[in-house]
């Protein structure tokens, strides 16, 4: 099955090791090693978070272990590292309930920004 024997070897975990962390007997992960046993999706899971790789590398369908991301991405992820701690802070602030949103969360109701001169919140903000 894909690469599950070679990211195993390579992080010197034997098949008794992996089979605990994702709790199956030993001979599921021989099995599954061989093809002759299909993973399902919450195994996959288990193993990505495991080993640190995506599906589609444990799978075989990419030769990335990491997620590809755009070059725009990489550009804004780049651009985010060379921010000062505090800058980031106040970027963190200002998308987190963006990023709630997108996760189907609630956003907070009422969100203070940290501005220059005084703390503002996006109530009072939307009545200026």
């Amino acid at each position: 099955m894909g690469r599950l024997r070679e990211i195993r070897e390579a992080a010197n975990m034997t098949q008794k090791q992996v089979a605990s962390v994702i709790n199956v007997r030993n001979t599921a992960v021989s099995q599954y090693e061989r093809g002759d046993r299909q993973l399902d999706p919450g195994k996959i899971c288990a193993l990505c978070d495991l080993f640190g790789c995506t599906a589609d590398y444990l799978l075989g369908r990419s030769d990335s272990p990491y997620p590809v991301i755009s070059d725009t991405d990489a550009e804004l992820l780049d651009a985010y590292k060379a921010l000062t701690l505090a800058i980031r802070q106040a970027v963190d602030s200002l998308i987190a309930p963006y990023r709630r949103s997108a996760e189907g969360k609630k956003p907070a109701e009422s969100i203070t920004y940290e501005t220059g001169y005084k703390k503002v919140s996006e109530s009072d903000a939307r009545r200026s």
